[in-house]
């Protein structure tokens, strides 16, 4: 199963339009987002 963290690409995309829309300082820049592979071997205890 991969695991992929939505909250962080919204929060990155969020970013990218204000800065943008002039919004924000700096320049418009793109960022991969992490995924993790989970897998029954690395499942965190509850």
């Amino acid at each position: 199963m991969l695991h992929h963290d939505l909250r962080a690409d919204l929060r990155l995309a969020c970013l990218a339009l204000l800065q943008a829309l002039g919004a924000l300082p700096g320049p418009v820049r793109s960022a991969a987002s992490s995924v993790q592979v989970v897998t029954p071997l690395n499942i965190p205890a509850a």
